[in-house]
């Protein structure tokens, strides 16, 4: 294999060991370094699948021995891959390695934050999805940034687009609380709002002024407040194609509705990205192949199972496994993301040889109002964490009782003061749009799995519309 693809097997070294993320704009060894990055993944793309495959199976031996030289644990769990550890053994046994869970990560806890070398900058944050379970996720800093503005730009949109250029200047305006803000550093003007905002036009005013200061922009973030806010935007006149590089939508799923919406008003590419907490961006919606998702092949490795962990055939639908190439501090092995998919064996015809899926998330419930107004679920969730309630909790779930009733379950961690109830109440008042929502607090020991043993994040008013389970 070309030599020029050995940075994408090992890009920790080609990552200066000085790179500053404190002023990404303009920094010119984040740019070089980006630009290595991408070119070498907009080559690797149209490799043979069997060359793609040999950049995984590399990867994950490196992985492999990292991981058993800096835990017994690791070790323990890699026996069944064979003593010699040699890449064909490796790949042979991968099935064979036990999945791992939400449960698992936190249970087991102390042996997921590796840091194994002082080169190391580790991050941390708590993402719990769409599950009740919120769980400690810790990264490379300086590894994740790099991937996730490498995964972006590999994308067709900026094919044409000089990335040195586009990275000397702030160029995303980010709507929500969506997870942009972790990894776009200066890049990004963030507005943290919810519908209500959007509704007003003296706030979307303030956008209409970021986007003419700032343009051409990306414009991300939730769905459904991007829709919402672009179609604003076109009724009160304020659309121009050039402001725009791309929307970038994330955090919910993307419905075809929206989709339609998006794409009637706007003659702009929209970028629709498969991210999750735990494993980064997995992969991206092919714009000559709708509802269909390229896999980011250099750095997961997607697996579709029954819920016993076995590997169904291309074209049924199962559980999404997912194994993170690229994770040491969390290591994210055969990790089941609780979303459903599966793999599509034909080729893509836009031409690139990544593999394809198609997936059915678990995240788009809607907590429905009395005006008959929707308020997505992920939001509330954004709101909370905001608040304070990741470090009070150690699981949480919403119930929607009645039209005007919220039940928040809540396993403390520490007793959770009356004032505390009230400031998490507060911070969801602007998404309900004045409609009268009372929120009764339950404290229990236990999150009650499902027959499917998963934990509901979000219980609906609607029984029918519950998440399916395998």
């Amino acid at each position: 294999m070309d030599d020029k693809f050995t940075i994408i097997i090992s890009p920790e070294k080609f990552i200066p060991r000085d790179l500053s993320l404190d002023s990404l704009i303009g920094n010119e060894k984040f740019i070089t370094t980006i630009n290595a990055h991408v070119n070498a993944l907009r080559s690797s793309q149209y490799l043979l699948p069997e060359e793609i495959k040999r950049i995984q199976v590399d990867r994950f031996h490196i992985l492999v021995s990292n991981l058993s030289s800096a835990s017994k644990y690791w070790r323990d769990y890699f026996a069944v891959l064979g003593r010699s550890k040699s890449k064909v053994s490796l790949m042979k046994n991968f099935s064979k390695l036990s999945l791992l869970n939400r449960d698992i990560l936190n249970k087991d806890k102390q042996h997921f934050s590796l840091v194994s070398n002082g080169d190391n900058q580790p991050f941390f944050r708590k993402t719990s999805g769409s599950t009740s379970l919120p769980i400690r996720i810790g990264v490379d800093k300086r590894e994740a940034t790099v991937a996730y503005f490498s995964y972006l730009l590999r994308q067709d949109v900026f094919k044409n687009i000089d990335i040195s250029t586009l990275l000397s200047r702030k160029f995303i305006i980010g709507l929500g609380s969506s997870g942009l803000r972790y990894w776009m550093g200066d890049f990004i003007h963030m507005f943290p709002i919810s519908m209500k905002e959007i509704e007003d036009q003296d706030y979307r005013k303030k956008i209409y002024d970021a986007l003419k200061n700032m343009e051409p922009v990306i414009l991300g973030g939730f769905a459904s407040l991007v829709s919402r806010f672009c179609a604003l935007m076109f009724d009160d006149g304020n659309y121009n194609s050039s402001s725009f590089l791309a929307i970038k939508l994330g955090s919910e799923p993307l419905v075809n509705e929206e989709r339609k919406n998006l794409r009637k008003l706007l003659n702009i590419p929209v970028i629709n990205e498969l991210n999750c907490g735990e494993v980064g961006t997995i992969g991206f919606e092919c714009a000559s192949n709708l509802n269909r998702f390229h896999l980011n092949a250099e750095r997961i490795i997607l697996e579709i199972t029954d819920k016993n962990g076995i590997n169904l055939p291309d074209g049924e639908k199962g559980l999404m496994v997912v194994t993170a190439l690229d994770r040491k501090i969390t290591p994210i092995i055969r990790y089941e993301l609780g979303d459903m998919g599966k793999l599509i064996s034909e080729k893509c015809p836009c031409g690139l040889n990544l593999p394809l899926f198609e997936f059915w998330g678990r995240r788009g419930d809607e907590i429905l109002l009395s005006n008959g107004r929707k308020v997505r679920v992920v939001q509330v969730y954004g709101n909370l964490m905001k608040a304070g309630l990741a470090r009070k909790a150690s699981q949480f779930q919403i119930q929607q009782k009645n039209i005007d009733q919220l039940i928040f379950r809540i396993v403390p961690t520490e007793h959770i003061q009356e004032e505390e109830e009230i400031k998490l109440r507060l911070s969801l008042n602007d998404l309900f749009f004045d409609c009268r929502m009372n929120i009764d607090f339950e404290y229990v020991e236990n999150i009650t799995p499902t027959q499917g043993g998963k934990r509901k994040f979000f219980i609906p008013l609607d029984e029918d519309r519950q998440n399916f389970e395998i």
